[in-house]
């Protein structure tokens, strides 16, 4: 073997050294070498780190972060981030939703049943939340109960992609918010998997209060746009909302911001008639969503500008394939971008190609 050849050698396996001693520093439950997958508590608690408000749950790391050790928190649903689940607090009561006021009637702490699940106790009256008759027919009601260890007690708790969880019992059904209605009552039921956000919920720790605990954020939109007024959640976190930075007016740019946390968040989407749309902002309807100088190129920069309908301010709504999101795209062939895929408040929102991304999908709520 040459000097050559030798040195290449080594340097390859010093290379390879490196990637092992190196693997753990990876995107936690993404793909990292062919059939070399991690998912890691260490590299779960850094995600948890990057976000300090909602912590995301790696589904395989098996540990809810935001509850072990017995902390109490409420659990929130995503279709308002306002209302939550109420279990009552008395053997037998059924959960139902109501608006979140911190009450020990509302609370929870979790402990860890040993096969991944955990049990759901409401320290108010040292009960545990279950399925009605242990059902796993979809449909079934929730209520208290004293623990007996069935799998009607057991529950899974898993982070999804847009920041918030699904809540599954043993039985094979997930929790659910019948018919999405956040009405005072409405009962919290298990019911088959539908991938809506009525199935999805925050895990509030004690003591915090909701993002919308002001109201509710608007009316989830699954189906076509009407004209009328919208925030608008990235589908890399349902708590970022696109955002008009500071000062806003003509050149302001775009931006992911947590909702609730700054003006403004709310966007007046009209329906031009023939399949496309033009975007104004709420509080100046003056002002329109606009790809600068009209370039079709990646990249481009969005903002805001003085409307004027021409082909920088024409836009496209589509369902995308995921359900519940759509893609936004403008009449030059970009579509509405989180660049790089950041996933927290401050990320900048501009213009790239259609890649079907989820830096590329946004949910509408709908206002008034």
């Amino acid at each position: 073997m040459d000097k050559d050849t030798k040195n290449v050698n080594r340097k390859n396996l010093r290379n390879e050294t490196l990637y092992k001693k190196n693997l753990f520093k990876k995107t936690p439950c993404k793909k990292i070498a062919a059939e070399k997958t991690l998912c890691m508590k260490l590299v779960c608690m850094v995600m948890s780190m990057l976000m300090p408000v909602w912590t995301y749950v790696c589904p395989s790391a098996g540990e809810l972060r935001d509850v072990s050790g017995g902390a109490a928190f409420a659990v929130i649903s995503a279709v308002d981030l306002s209302s939550a689940v109420c279990p009552g607090g008395e053997d037998g009561s059924e959960a139902v939703i109501r608006e979140y006021s911190g009450d020990d009637s509302m609370l929870f702490t979790a402990r860890e049943t040993g096969d991944g699940s955990w049990y759901l106790e409401n320290p108010g009256s040292g009960l545990y939340l279950a399925v009605s008759d242990n059902s796993s027919e979809s449909g079934a009601g929730t209520a208290l109960r004293e623990l007996t260890g069935d799998d009607g007690e057991k529950w899974f708790i898993t982070g999804l992609p847009d920041g918030h969880y699904e809540i599954a019992s043993k039985l094979g059904t997930v929790l659910d918010l019948a018919g999405a209605d956040t009405e005072e009552g409405t009962a919290v039921l298990l019911c088959s998997k539908n991938g809506g956000l009525n199935q999805e919920w925050d895990i509030l720790p004690e003591g915090k209060m909701p993002p919308a605990a002001q109201g509710g954020r608007g009316d989830n939109i699954t189906g076509d746009v009407m004209s009328g007024m919208y925030r608008i959640t990235s589908a890399l976190d349902d708590h970022l909302a696109l955002t008009i930075t500071d000062p806003a007016g003509d050149g302001s740019r775009l931006e992911l911001c947590t909702y609730g946390e700054k003006d403004p968040q709310v966007f007046q989407i009209i329906d031009k008639g023939d399949g496309t749309f033009h975007i104004l902002s709420a509080e100046d309807e003056g002002l329109s969503l606009d790809v600068k100088d009209a370039s079709p190129e990646p990249g481009a920069v969005l903002q805001m500008r003085s409307f004027d309908a021409t082909a920088g301010q024409i836009w496209s709504i589509v369902p995308s394939e995921e359900f519940g999101y759509y893609e936004i795209g403008s009449s030059l062939g970009t579509m509405l971008d989180v660049s790089k895929g950041i996933k927290k408040s401050g990320a900048s929102v501009g213009m790239f190609s259609p890649t079907g991304g989820r830096n590329q999908m946004w949910r509408l709520f709908r206002v008034g």
